[in-house]
């Protein structure tokens, strides 16, 4: 790709970013509403009492009183964007940050078990201190994987096996988006008859198909050979980095529990990760069910990783707001719009360690041992 295709491909994603990101400002609700039982939806500002809601309207005339029992089921009343940050609950939101570190160190101990099935074995505390670093960097670099081509610089500086520490870096990435869909379909199995849910299954479905079938091809010799990928690998340029990655990559099929412990790894990292975004949501007062939550977001990660556009800014925001607003699911587009900002803000905090733990560069220099 030369320099003016290049061009053009970041013109393009940063017109997609500039796209969704108006498309969800445009469609937020800024003002609180109540939705009436014949569907009429009045905005305003709601003062909520004992026995009534007072809504002040936007037009500046006397107030409107409504009885509880007036708007239509409990989660009527949807506050502001604003107001939600208003009266934000700090206990949930504490729990949250507790959590979202736990994903991280997961994701530490996962990496590491694939590198040991290398006879590299870089210790807790160096796996745990770049897998910090890797995830402060991707608050910076554009797209999700920005922090891993941080870790992976990082890992070929020092270790002695660079190529195959270079791999193992970007097999935990792979690893970790698989875990996402094996998360969200299994709540899909076990909420089968939930209608809401179909809406990402045949993707799901689909995605886990191309997988398996990749999966089986790679790993079968005598599938690679009938095929002539083997014949294809022969002649692709840079022959000795190609043929040192096939093997390391193909040594994992000698790794199975390894393979299988990392994907267990995986699901445990995204329980968490998803755990924080329900605790994000419950510091807001979103009306969104946890189930919602462990089929949608992994979904909406998924989507947010491709490279399509900036740091996957807009993609991530457009596909909460398309998610979360389903009638189903019943929160509203600034509700959505504010558990991104909020999930972002959580992301920067949790992330800070790892920018303290990559201000020493001899201390990184020396984080991956040789030999």
């Amino acid at each position: 790709m030369n320099a003016g295709q290049r061009s053009l491909l970041n013109l393009a994603r940063l017109a997609v970013t500039l796209g969704a990101v108006a498309w969800v400002l445009v469609k937020i609700d800024w003002a609180d509403q109540l939705r009436l039982a014949d569907g009429t939806v009045l905005r305003g500002r709601v003062v909520t009492l004992e026995d009534r809601y007072v809504l002040e309207t936007r037009a500046g005339g006397p107030a409107l009183e409504l009885p509880r029992a007036t708007p239509a089921g409990a989660n009527a009343y949807q506050p502001g964007f604003l107001r939600l940050f208003r009266d934000i609950r700090p206990l949930y939101l504490a729990m949250g940050l507790a959590v979202y570190p736990l994903a991280i160190v997961l994701g530490a101990v996962r990496w590491r078990e694939l590198m040991r099935a290398h006879q590299m074995d870089p210790g807790f505390g160096p796996s745990l201190r770049l897998t910090w670093i890797g995830f402060f960097w991707s608050l910076i670099f554009p797209g999700v994987t920005g922090g891993d081509l941080v870790k992976a610089y990082c890992v070929a500086r020092t270790a002695e096996k660079r190529a195959v520490s270079v791999l193992t870096v970007f097999l935990d990435r792979v690893i970790g988006i698989i875990g996402l869909a094996v998360l969200s379909g299994t709540v899909i199995l076990l909420n089968i008859h939930n209608p809401e849910l179909r809406a990402v299954r045949t993707g799901l479905l689909v995605f886990s198909t191309a997988i398996a079938a990749s999966g089986l091809l790679f790993f079968s010799r005598r599938l690679r050979r009938r095929l002539g990928l083997d014949w294809l690998r022969d002649r692709l340029p840079f022959q000795a980095q190609v043929s040192q990655l096939d093997s390391a990559l193909f040594e994992y099929r000698y790794h199975m529990k390894t393979v299988l412990g990392a994907l267990g790894l995986s699901l445990a990292a995204h329980v968490l990760n998803v755990g924080t975004f329900w605790f994000a949501g419950a510091s807001l007062g979103l009306p969104v069910a946890w189930q919602h939550y462990f089929v949608f977001i992994p979904v909406i990660l998924m989507i947010a990783a491709l490279p399509i556009s900036v740091g996957g800014l807009g993609v991530f925001e457009g596909g909460m707001v398309h998610f979360l607003t389903l009638r189903a699911v019943g929160a509203t587009v600034g509700g959505a719009f504010a558990l991104c900002v909020l999930y972002r803000i959580m992301t920067i905090l949790v992330g800070l360690p790892g920018a303290l733990m990559g201000t020493d560069s001899r201390r990184q220099a020396g984080v991956l041992p040789r030999g």
